[in-house]
């Protein structure tokens, strides 16, 4: 059975509320699976098992990706953002940090300082809460692939967000 998702939600992670169509005809389903394509990638889709029937599934609700090769979809990986795979990178404000890095200095190699320096120079308050902060915007980007993550020691990784600069 094919159908299509509703119009509007391509931003959104997937659930079985986007199904339409064939939404008459998915309440008596068994099993659902959907696909999305990804923003980030060309190379894969992102799937997911919405409904399961009379079954213990320990993939359904888990999105993960989806590679095609030689006729047909191999999973490769569970993902553990999926909505960072429907929102334009360029409008992610952890992308545009990164980016603001790039573009001002050309650094190669930087530490935690260095980056609380930078983002305090940005409007970063200097609170309680600001090393976390630090931390989980590290961790992101290390979970997106933009990063070489040594101890306290950050490089970026070769993306498509730095193709047009040669020195990557």
């Amino acid at each position: 059975m094919l159908c299509h998702h509703t119009k509007g939600v391509s931003d959104r992670a997937i659930t079985k509320d986007d199904i339409l169509g064939c939404a008459t005809l998915s309440r008596y389903a068994s099993n659902i699976f959907q696909m999305k394509k990804s923003v980030l990638s060309n190379e894969y889709k992102i799937g997911k098992l919405t409904k399961v029937r009379d079954e213990d599934c320990h993939l359904e609700e888990v999105p993960v990706k989806l590679k095609f090769t030689d006729g047909y979809f191999t999973m490769s990986q569970i993902i553990t953002n999926e909505v960072v795979h429907y929102q334009g990178l360029e409008e992610r404000w952890e992308i545009k940090i990164v980016r603001e890095i790039w573009d001002r200095q050309k650094l190669e190699e930087w530490d935690r300082a260095y980056l609380r320096k930078f983002l305090q120079a940005e409007g970063w308050k200097a609170d309680k809460h600001l090393e976390t902060k630090i931390t989980r915007l590290i961790n992101k980007w290390n979970d997106w692939g933009l990063l070489n993550k040594d101890y306290n020691r950050f490089s970026l990784k070769h993306s498509e967000l730095f193709e047009n600069d040669a020195s990557l």
